[in-house]
């Protein structure tokens, strides 16, 4: 997050901030959560949508989405905000890659930082649930279709 681990984002209590949260990975796609907290996704790649709640969101390579997050009321705990690579999409998972970033949410910077959560499996918000705000439809019964199957080998098998 920002290049760091352990980076600290002082908050005030009652307050929405806009969050831009960008995946700029080159490759791994990343699940995104703040716990004890929802955001409300307004934005996903530049087009704006109904707000919708979630609680952890995925991002591919190079995705972006805007949320709001409205903090909570009570001061006297942190909250860890948590990174994690989504791993299933190694063929193999290089020695010493270390899948998670830690920050935290500081509402009170003399209280301790928490530990992250052991996450069991993730489920993250379904982004085909997001409505945009201009009233575009998908298209539906197109004239032309285009299948592409890839497949991806990229650490030679190790």
């Amino acid at each position: 997050m920002n290049d760091t681990q352990n980076l600290q984002i002082s908050v005030q209590p009652g307050k929405t901030y806009f969050l831009r949260i960008v995946n700029i990975a080159a490759f791994a796609a990343q699940y995104f959560w703040i716990e004890g907290h929802t955001f409300r996704i307004i934005e996903l790649d530049g087009i704006y949508h109904e707000p919708k709640e979630a609680e952890m969101i995925y991002l591919t390579a190079a995705q972006r989405y805007g949320v709001l997050l409205t903090t909570k009321n009570e001061t006297d705990t942190n909250f860890a905000i948590v990174g994690s690579m989504d791993q299933d999409l190694f063929d193999a998972i290089p020695d010493g890659l270390d899948p998670n970033v830690t920050s935290f949410l500081v509402y009170d910077a003399s209280a301790p930082m928490p530990t992250a959560a052991f996450v069991e499996s993730f489920e993250p918000f379904d982004d085909m649930e997001l409505v945009p705000t201009d009233g575009e439809k998908l298209i539906t019964n197109p004239n032309i279709s285009v299948v592409l199957d890839l497949a991806m080998d990229n650490l030679g098998g190790r």
